[in-house]
């Protein structure tokens, strides 16, 4: 069961961020899964931990034409 949220945050923070995660994105995920577990499983609060994480406010936009 642990191994299957860290493994649906790793994948939704990957879809979310528009790239492969990366080392560095470790702590993040591990706090997603901790608020995760916080909040009951339930999904919204990994769409909330997702969106308000460091690596997605920070993400890079790709310019529009």
């Amino acid at each position: 069961n642990e191994k299957f949220v860290e493994t649906l945050s790793e994948k939704l923070l990957t879809y979310a961020l528009g790239r492969g995660t990366e080392y560095y994105d470790k702590c993040a995920i591990d706090l997603i899964v901790e608020q995760l577990k916080a909040n009951g499983h339930r999904f919204s609060s990994l769409i909330d931990a997702i969106v308000t994480s460091e690596p997605f406010l920070k993400r890079q936009r790709l310019p529009t034409s």
